[in-house]
């Protein structure tokens, strides 16, 4: 069997498992992203209407910026109950869902829908494209296999998962495919500026002081090619910010010039440092993320590290960079 027919066949199984469940838990990642919440908030609302019960879930504070989202406020951190099917979406990995975990232990069935290449075998059925630029595709693959309209609201949520993970289609996993389905987006109504201002462009004043400071403590390597910044708990009092008024740190180091690899780190309540990585095309920076039991994408992973494993992630950045040269 070839790789698409395992996909076609994977889209189906998705398809039959969600058309025949009642009641329906989706959840999504931990410290969400456009991409995650996007795609969980499609389906909710493409299946309003089919007589199902949704519980859409998150363990963790869900960022504001994402409020234009229809649905987003239906979204719920606590949930004890048995449904016929959960589903977990841009996941990749059991751990992602969080405190959710005991959901997918109960359902009667499970399905996940991913594209981290790391995102496959937890559920016992995977819809998973690791070509793919956003689990959107997968997503709208999956949907459109309904035979129901898609209305604006899941087309803006779809929209919003694409934009969000592809840094409005600027990063090379962009592919044909990508735009197709953001031209379909279109086609439908969807007002593109209005979701990248809300999504990615807008700030508030603390965003940009905390973001600015991150900045202004960033630190070069390797000749320039390695930044590293990092925010500790003293700095967000300082600022009365959040973890996700800095979430964006990371993708902006990457705007310098001449810049191969950025680091960011961001010191959590218990102490433990919640690790962004960001690298050009030429690095698998995945491949270093799960050595500190993290994972991701080849050009943008993460991991949770010790304050002492810090140094020995550095140098592990380092020597890739110094072996690539």
């Amino acid at each position: 069997m070839s790789i698409n027919q395992k996909y076609n066949k994977s889209i189906k199984q998705a398809s039959e498992a969600i058309l025949s469940a009642k009641t329906i838990a989706i959840v999504s990642h931990i410290n969400p992203d456009g991409d995650t919440l996007g795609c969980s908030l499609a389906l909710a609302n493409i299946l309003r209407g089919t007589g199902k019960k949704i519980h859409l879930l998150n363990a963790s504070n869900l960022p504001k910026r994402f409020e234009f989202l229809p649905g987003y406020k239906k979204i719920k951190t606590e949930f004890d109950g048995v449904v016929d099917l959960a589903v977990s979406v841009d996941c990749a990995g059991a751990d992602r869902v969080g405190q959710h975990a005991g959901i997918f232990s109960k359902a009667r069935q499970t399905l996940e829908i991913d594209h981290h290449i790391d995102g496959l075998g937890y559920c016992q059925i995977s819809a998973l494209d690791t070509e793919a630029a956003s689990t959107a595709e997968v997503m709208y693959d999956v949907i459109k296999t309904f035979n129901i309209d898609i209305s604006k609201p899941v087309a803006t949520c779809l929209m919003t998962a694409l934009i969000t993970d592809t840094l409005n289609f600027s990063i090379s996993a962009t592919r044909s495919k990508t735009l197709r389905v953001a031209a379909q987006m279109i086609d439908i109504g969807v007002d593109v500026g209005y979701i990248s201002n809300q999504a990615i462009k807008l700030k508030t004043p603390t965003e940009l002081k905390i973001q600015g400071h991150a900045f202004d403590g960033a630190k070069f390597d390797c000749d320039n090619k390695l930044v590293v910044s990092i925010l500790k708990q003293t700095d967000f009092a300082r600022f009365n910010a959040t973890m996700d008024d800095a979430e964006e740190v990371s993708t902006h180091l990457m705007c310098i010039r001449g810049v191969h690899i950025a680091v960011f780190f961001r010191q959590r309540l218990d102490g433990l440092f919640r690790t962004s990585l960001r690298s050009i095309a030429k690095y698998n920076l995945s491949k270093i993320a799960k050595k500190y039991n993290g994972g991701g994408h080849k050009n943008a992973a993460g991991c949770t590290l010790h304050k002492q494993e810090i140094n020995l992630l550095l140098n592990d950045l380092k020597k890739v960079v110094a072996d690539a040269l």
